[in-house]
């Protein structure tokens, strides 16, 4: 922190509350942020010897929480081994894409299903033996030992810093940045709505329960993959829930997957985005940090016979690599502002995956990457549009809205239709390839059916509270962990955060689980070390937004392009040069609510 410059701010902050300084309004937010920024920062702290152990504590963290994320990052390629046999149901592609080995004096080959999603999810959800589910979740329940003590370490410096700072505790330090009012006003609505979903989710859990029965009582389980048919485990949920969506609603994920072939699907979306927000996309050379690496420029109103607006760069970095984070993330490179000359600068930002490289032929995302890959974008959007003199970044709980909003459309008929083609027919090369795995001359479909389609569109709100719930059990343990009471002195002293962790998982979500099983999970919580501490509920907070956004504007005609114009103008340009909870009530013409999001979570369970 340069101290001159953070006085420099605050004389001007004061001036301007004495009304010395005559600001227009993207001028006095610039300055409103600033100064907390700096106050948030120590510039406020006088005492010379508090100042000393701020900056101690201060070092320390930092030095902590790179070593959490360094081990984070060190995960990616980690995994466990299976015997092929143990992974019956898992699709051939899945299967082909591990690394296999085959140990001296050992007949059967053995596989090792890392933990990235291309690997995790199909197991879990495909594999029928559920000692494998088991055995698998429990290792990914069980990683990162090393952060255990450090988070118990990085809770107790955030709090000290907190109250050098005259804050109760780091959540009531870290609401200063964001957009909602109040540590408690969170906490009050994320319980709220967990009460309000916990009644649909039982109803979830018997439905998916009597399945299990169902399907136990057809199945010959091996002597060591004993199950008990009364008792639905964490391990059993995506199983089953995919089980659910082929037996009633004629949905299978891989034969999904073969209509999204990962390119294809890619450029499609850019489409999509061109015909609603008015925003073209032109692929480019440049200096990239990887070979597989896409540029595109961006602009905006562009024709054949009109040239307007550059808003910068996009870049593509779509495939897993060795070091590479496991997840997938917007990054924003460069963001876009006017200079004290008037000169303009542009968006750079990155779409950063980890999709797993088929080894032969396509490279095909299942649904839950499709939506991934579609949030994103979401933000690479909201930055490339936006038009704010300065280069701020949006509040943390506003920043997902826009993401989750651009989510819906994938679930819209018309644009499934047009994400969605065969990858047979996307070459020569890809066509034979699934002539030879289908063992047919017949060609597939080439565009998914409007039967599939309905059919998929009908499991968007399978299981709603269910996921709902998944989100609010992180959100309620991040802002429980940051918010100790205040008569103690050690952000752990009260509760053991491991206990914490899975006391409030059983509590909120509703499934069964063992001690080793269930494990360390918080361990590996990527969003405490990486900026979303005490911010995680803005993931369910944004849920609720977002659906009252595209049920209020959207729903009716989701591709219409004045209402994509609109949206553009009044949400997503103003980027983060306005107070963000005026952008929403603008756009709504009110406050939002949370009744789009529980009228469609009540039709879900009436229909399911």
């Amino acid at each position: 922190m340069d101290e001159e410059i953070a006085k420099l701010v605050a004389a001007v902050f004061h001036g301007w509350q004495q009304g010395k300084e005559d600001l227009d309004p993207q001028a006095q937010y610039l300055l409103q942020r600033r100064h907390s920024e700096f106050l948030r920062n120590g510039l406020g702290i006088q005492d010379k010897e508090d100042r000393t152990r701020y900056m101690d504590f201060m070092s320390e963290l930092q030095s902590v929480l790179s070593l959490a994320r360094k081990t984070l990052s060190g995960g990616a390629e980690d995994g466990i081994w299976f015997a092929r046999d143990d992974l019956v149901g898992v699709p051939l592609s899945v299967l082909q894409s591990m690394t296999s080995r085959l140990d001296e004096g050992k007949l059967d080959e053995e596989l090792l299903c890392t933990f990235r999603k291309g690997h995790y999810v199909p197991v879990m959800r495909q594999c029928t033996r559920a000692r494998s589910r088991r055995k698998l979740y429990s290792a990914k329940e069980n990683r990162f030992k090393e952060n255990v003590d450090r988070l118990e370490r990085i809770l107790c410096l955030r709090h000290e810093i907190a109250k050098l700072l005259g804050f109760n505790n780091h959540a009531e330090l870290k609401m200063e940045e964001k957009m909602s009012n109040s540590v408690e006003d969170i906490t009050n609505q994320l319980h709220d709505w967990t009460q309000q979903l916990q009644p649909v989710a039982h109803l979830e859990i018997q439905r998916m329960l009597e399945l299990k029965r169902a399907y136990l009582t057809t199945k010959l389980l091996d002597a060591c993959d004993d199950d008990d048919p009364e008792k639905l485990y964490f391990w059993d949920w995506s199983f089953y829930s995919s089980l659910l969506k082929k037996q009633e609603y004629s949905v299978d994920v891989s034969r999904i997957s073969e209509y999204f072939e990962v390119m294809h699907t890619v450029e499609n979306m850019l489409l999509i985005f061109n015909e609603l927000f008015s925003i073209y996309f032109e692929k480019t050379e440049g200096s990239v940090w990887q070979k597989d690496v896409i540029t595109y420029t961006v602009w905006s109103n562009k024709t054949p016979t009109h040239e307007c607006d550059f808003l910068g760069y996009l870049y593509l970095d779509l495939f897993a690599r060795a070091g590479k984070y496991e997840g997938a993330h917007h990054a924003m490179i460069q963001p876009s502002y006017t200079n004290d000359t008037g000169l303009r600068h542009y968006a750079a930002d990155a779409l950063i995956c980890s999709v797993l490289r088929a080894t032969e032929g396509p490279t095909l995302l299942m649904m839950n990457e499709v939506r991934t890959i579609f949030h994103e974008l979401g933000h690479c959007i909201h930055f490339l549009v936006s038009k704010a003199r300065y280069g701020l970044y949006p509040s943390r709980d506003f920043i997902e809205i826009p993401s989750i909003v651009l989510e819906n459309w994938i679930w819209t008929p018309e644009v499934l239709k047009r994400l969605g083609r065969h990858y047979s027919y996307l070459n020569k090369d890809f066509n034979s390839l699934w002539k030879v795995r289908a063992g047919s001359q017949h060609d597939a479909e080439e565009r998914l059916s409007n039967k599939l389609i309905g059919d998929l569109v009908r499991t968007k709100t399978i299981n709603m509270a269910h996921d709902m719930l998944t989100q609010l059990h992180l959100a309620i343990f991040d802002v429980s962990i940051h918010t100790p009471s205040a008569s103690t002195n050690n952000a752990t002293d009260k509760v053991n955060v491991t206990t914490l962790w899975n006391r409030l998982k059983g509590k909120i979500i509703g499934l069964e689980g063992d001690e080793e099983a269930l494990g360390i999970g918080q361990a590996g919580f990527p969003h405490i070390f990486r900026k979303y501490d005490a911010g995680y509920f803005a993931y369910p907070l944004s849920k609720v937004w977002a659906t009252d956004i595209f049920s209020t504007a959207f729903q009716s005609d989701p591709m219409n392009p004045s209402m994509g114009q609109r949206y553009r103008e009044l949400v997503l340009k103003p980027g983060a040069g306005v107070a963000e909870a005026d952008t929403l009530k603008q756009f709504l013409g009110r406050e939002p609510n949370s009744q789009a999001f529980f009228g469609e979570l009540l039709l879900s369970a009436g229909r399911n």
